[in-house]
């Protein structure tokens, strides 16, 4: 193919994508020849190219394809883009990319240089992490990564990312999954804190048991270690089979870190089972944090108690609260809060309360995915089914009380512009 590639391409190609044939025997040497000779080809004939994608359509390529594939990409050195979604990359290929200079997009699979299903995968991977040395990929902005183990993300986390503003992993665990330190603390390692602006995690798996390693889990603890991206626009935790508990404490912080933000889910996807509230929850305080500090978020996602009684003592506005034109903190751009598996048992005091600092148009979402269907496997799914009429409940009356709001806040403007503040 190569003797024919100049009649289909030339010196000025910017892009191109092509996909590597099927093959029962990845280790074809015939067929890895071929492939050797497309890339020769390509760097010879096309030393503009900006932007490659190579797909596949079959997994467990060998080390040697994709570190021949590694290899010619990097010697490509005006790419700019590289998407190779269905490869899986060791971290050897991935440290050989980083010598780009202008790379700013890069789609992979990440795959283990280690044996993940052996009993010592935790130590032998963090034995290679130490001795593989550091990689850093100075102009990459946008990472992801479709499949990687997480067992796996040591080594990925060993390579830098200091100017990068989205990284998308999605992660594949098993209920036996661990890690020896904090995933979110390796992301935070490898990140650039102020360039950081949008990061999803994703684990789609439904069935099996739960992660219980504390490493993986989502907890107030570690949440705090992604508070150090001060610039971060959209966090999109959902992660199905993960342990998940947070409080209001680390809500209440994020609301302050994270002044731009945009859009938060931090984990409303997780199974009903994986929602753990014994020592500490999140309530209504962490939603008025979010106005109290900004209106810009459209999209909040969060595991509530709607039940503990302190919250609305504590949150019944006073006339300190009150705005020069009468208004209250409020969420203006909110269109959807998403309180998946939130527990309530007073809507009136519930739709009370949400009506002081939500519009009026904004979305409400129950259950996973915001479909709330109990597996009926999951005792815990169907003892929480009983809180749906009363959020049902709170959709119906929280329109009319939002009207009633409005009201009450053109009368608070007319009495501040009166002078009669103390009349509000």
């Amino acid at each position: 193919m190569s003797l024919f590639l100049h009649l289909l391409v030339g010196p000025e190609l910017r892009y191109i994508s092509f996909s590597i044939p099927s093959s029962d025997n990845p280790d074809d040497q015939a067929s890895l020849a071929t492939f050797k000779s497309v890339l020769a080809a390509l760097r010879s004939t096309c030393p503009l190219l900006e932007s490659i994608a190579v797909s596949s359509a079959w997994r467990g390529q060998s080390a040697e394809s994709t570190s021949l594939l590694s290899s010619y990409l990097a010697s490509y050195r005006n790419l700019k883009c590289i998407k190779c979604p269905d490869i899986e990359l060791v971290v050897q290929d991935v440290a050989k990319l980083s010598s780009l200079p202008s790379l700013e997009t890069m789609v992979i699979r990440f795959s283990s240089s280690g044996d993940v299903e052996s009993g010592s995968n935790i130590s032998q991977i963090t034995r290679t992490c130490l001795h593989t040395p550091a990689s850093t990929f100075p102009s990459l902005k946008h990472l992801e990564v479709r499949s990687c183990d997480v067992r796996c993300y040591p080594q990925l986390a060993s390579i830098m990312l200091p100017v990068i503003e989205t990284l998308e992993v999605e992660l594949e665990t098993t209920g036996q999954s661990r890690l020896s330190q904090p995933l979110f603390a390796l992301i935070a390692s490898q990140c650039a804190s102020e360039s950081l602006s949008a990061l999803y995690l994703l684990d789609c798996r439904d069935d099996g048991d739960l992660v219980t390693c504390p490493n993986i889990a989502i907890s107030s603890s570690h949440l705090r270690h992604l508070l150090i991206f001060r610039n971060l626009r959209r966090l999109e935790i959902a992660a199905i089979p993960w342990s998940t508990e947070y409080d209001d404490g680390v809500l209440i912080d994020a609301a302050t870190a994270w002044p731009d933000l945009e859009y938060l889910d931090v984990n409303t996807s997780v199974r009903v089972s994986g929602w753990r509230r014994s020592s500490s929850y999140a309530t209504l305080r962490s939603v008025y944090a979010f106005a109290k500090n900004y209106g810009r978020i459209n999209h909040l996602g969060v595991l509530l108690d709607a039940q503990e009684p302190s919250q609305y003592t504590e949150l019944l506005p006073n006339q300190d609260e009150w705005h020069d034109d009468g208004s209250l903190h409020t969420l203006p751009n909110l269109a959807v809060l998403d309180l998946a598996w939130s527990t309530i048992d007073d809507p009136e005091r519930v739709a009370m309360m949400l009506s002081y600092f939500l519009p009026e148009d904004v979305r409400f979402k129950l259950g996973t995915n915001g479909v709330y269907v109990a597996d009926p496997e999951e005792m815990e799914a169907v003892e929480m089914e009983r809180f749906i009429p009363l959020w049902e409940r709170v959709m119906v009356l929280f329109p009319p009380i939002c009207r009633v709001r409005t009201q009450e806040r053109a009368r608070a403007r007319r009495l501040i512009a009166s002078g009669n503040i103390g009349a509000v």
